[in-house]
């Protein structure tokens, strides 16, 4: 069979299988008691599908696939063809489903049945298939004939072992047709398999990612649970109470002379080099702001503090501790130091671009790392509301005493704060003539600015990314503000194509667009619907298409840029 044939084989197996978890696991299968099982076919379902995007198996040019295919051998390219069709098989075979792994049918109306199935079913696809209209229709062609019941569980043993199996078939798949340059870490299913706010469902997400072997994906999970927690906790607290093992007594600190920022001091703490860094507060605040700044600087100290659930590329220094600076307006964050380095401040990337430009693969790395990093924390739940260059920093290593670019640390984190709608925020203009407000979105330069979104993060992370693909700064560009600035910069895009490459180049004019924002909270008078029902449960179907969207149109394109 010629590759080409082959591959439009292999891909229309593929749906067939992206059809069968659907049917299987979308339409309230296997009961409301079956959380945990029903969760693991979830994972093993958007590991199916991440591949297979992966690949390309939802577009119209297969040439990947069939290069693909062509240098794994005939071997190779059998198997894949018998696993996809095996997963077939079994997810559309109501008999095998009986006999082989223990389910039953239970009877329902077809109309009720369907009327579940397709709101469950597109709310996914709306997710990860938007784009991708001619799949949509697929899908929807055929899925009123593959199940007309509700599937039960009679045997746990026997779904575990079809769990099992559908394991084993996905992990055949990603060794023959590996994704290159990945991680073994699950990206894009750790960030969807996030986005509940239930810490009961995140329980069972962490859980079931852990019993199948995606132990970083579960961390991620984890994670974002821990933090819905504590902000859970301190919200049902009617005085706000500072944490008292964070708090540290300025006193004990012993400050570096002329190792000392406006930003950040190093500082001898019960004899270890630690690094504080500075967060000034409003010198006019007062009354309620008073209390929702100290109680977020207090979530901040603690969300930032040593945790054993960490994910392993979470590169923010962790919190020792903080104390209020009251004499000059401010919270001083403690923060431990990385092992292997010179005891200097860190420099920042705002200082690098004044120096010799690093080869090619050392700023693709950089920026792939910097994306990542954004789309861990915005799945832990959290905006981080100051990306700009001079908040992304390097340490110097002992040896040569030059900055490490393959591990930037992300600080700065100024009024950071619960990216949820209900969150209270306290939004103050970033002054217009600020080498920092240039960072921001326009909106937020006004006056009264607008609530801060995950959005104006991936608008601040563009901005980065342009300083790093032309290795320059910002305010280079020429003078101005707001609108009039960011006019500036779209027109700076077009020299990066001839520097970095077009994928590159798309990338920060898409993060610069705001196509990543969440409709919801970017519609005029969101503020108002903050607190129905309907429009929560949207928002957050937002944030799940904005992540997978994020994902692959950012961290996994910058994750293709070779030098």
């Amino acid at each position: 069979m010629e590759v080409a044939a082959l591959s439009f084989q292999v891909a229309q197996l593929y749906i067939m299988c992206a059809e069968g978890y659907a049917v299987f696991s979308r339409a309230k299968a296997l009961g409301s008691d079956s959380k945990l099982i029903q969760t693991k076919f979830r994972i093993e379902e958007h590991r199916l599908e991440e591949w297979g995007q992966y690949w390309g198996f939802n577009k119209e040019d297969t040439t990947q696939l069939e290069r693909s295919l062509l240098m794994r051998g005939k071997n190779a390219r059998t198997i894949v063809v018998e696993t996809l069709t095996a997963i077939s098989l079994i997810l559309r075979d109501s008999d095998i489903l009986m006999t082989r792994y223990g389910l039953r049918k239970n009877d329902l109306d077809s109309e009720e049945f369907l009327r579940n199935l397709d709101g469950k079913l597109m709310e996914r696809l709306t997710f990860e298939r938007s784009r991708h209209d001619e799949y949509v229709a697929k899908i929807n062609k055929r899925n009123s004939l593959l199940a007309k019941c509700l599937w039960g569980i009679r045997d746990r043993s026997r779904i575990e072992r079809l769990i099992i199996e559908l394991k084993g078939f996905n992990d055949t798949l990603e060794l023959l047709l590996p994704r290159g340059g990945e991680k073994s870490i699950d990206w894009s299913t750790a960030t969807l398999l996030s986005g509940s706010d239930d810490p009961a469902e995140l329980g069972i997400v962490a859980k079931a990612l852990k019993d199948l072997g995606q132990g970083e994906a579960g961390r991620i999970v984890h994670f974002r649970l821990e933090n819905i927690l504590l902000e859970r906790a301190a919200t049902q607290v009617l005085t706000f109470r500072p944490s008292q093992h964070l708090l540290i007594n300025k006193n004990d600190l012993d400050f570096i002379p002329r190792q000392t920022s406006r930003e950040r001091s190093l500082a001898l703490h019960g004899g270890k080099m630690v690094m504080v860094e500075w967060k000034p507060y409003p010198l006019d605040a007062s009354g309620r702001e008073t209390e929702i700044i100290s109680q977020r600087a207090d979530n901040l100290a603690r969300q930032l503090h040593v945790s054993t659930t960490r994910p392993e590329n979470w590169n923010i220094l962790p919190c020792l501790g903080y104390f209020d600076d009251a004499a000059k307006f401010r919270y001083g964050y403690v923060n431990a130091l990385p092992k292997g380095i010179q005891n200097y401040l860190p420099l920042s990337l705002y200082k690098l671009l004044d120096t010799s430009t690093p080869s090619l693969g050392k700023r693709f790395r950089l920026a792939e790392y910097l994306a990542k990093s954004l789309l861990l924390f915005h799945s832990s739940g959290w905006v981080h509301k100051s990306i700009r260059s001079s908040n992304i920093v390097f340490f110097q290593c002992t040896v040569n005493n030059r900055p490490i670019y393959g591990n930037p640390y992300i600080a700065g984190f100024d009024y950071a704060r619960p990216d949820n709608p209900n969150a209270q925020s306290i939004e103050r203009s970033a002054g217009n003539n600020t080498e920092n407000a240039i960072y921001r979105h326009p909106d937020l330069q006004l006056a009264n600015p607008r609530r801060f979104t995950a959005a104006d993060d991936i608008f601040g992370l563009g901005l980065v990314l342009l300083e790093i693909g032309l290795w320059k700064r910002l305010r280079t560009f020429g003078p101005g503000q707001g609108k009039e600035f960011l006019d500036k910069c779209i027109t700076e895009t077009d020299k990066l194509g001839p520097k970095v490459g077009e994928v590159y180049a798309d990338v920060v004019k898409l993060c610069l667009s705001g196509e990543l924002g969440s409709k919801h909270e970017a519609s005029l008078g969101w503020e108002k619907a903050v607190g129905s029902r309907q429009w929560e449960d949207d928002w957050r179907k937002d944030k799940l298409a904005e992540g997978g969207k994020f994902y692959w149109d950012v961290v996994h394109q910058l994750g293709k840029c070779q030098a």
